[in-house]
């Protein structure tokens, strides 16, 4: 049993120093995305705004046919302002993707 883990030791072993400079970057950066992803819509919010399935937001998103930020590590997030923006241009039929 203790030969089946030893490699895994060895890794938890070498000395893998992130400097305090990039560290504190780092997550920086993800505090920055933690604070802007409470600020932005989720794909259920925007399917419940839209009125349809959360599918077919994915298909949007896919198409690109709706302004969306890929985040890595939380999802798709849509900001409000460019999509009520978004929303109005499809309702004038300006502003967006065609149809």
């Amino acid at each position: 049993m203790a030969g089946m883990f030893e490699g895994s030791l060895s890794l938890l072993r070498s000395p893998k120093i992130i400097q305090p400079k990039r560290a504190r970057r780092l997550y920086g950066a993800f505090l920055e995305y933690a604070v802007m992803s409470d600020q932005l819509l989720k794909v259920a919010e925007v399917a419940r705004r839209l009125n349809c399935h959360k599918q077919s937001v994915y298909k949007l998103v896919a198409a690109r046919r709706i302004p969306f930020e890929k985040i890595v590590g939380i999802g798709l997030r849509f900001d409000p302002a460019e999509f009520e923006k978004w929303v109005a241009g499809q309702r004038t039929g300006r502003a967006g993707g065609s149809r």
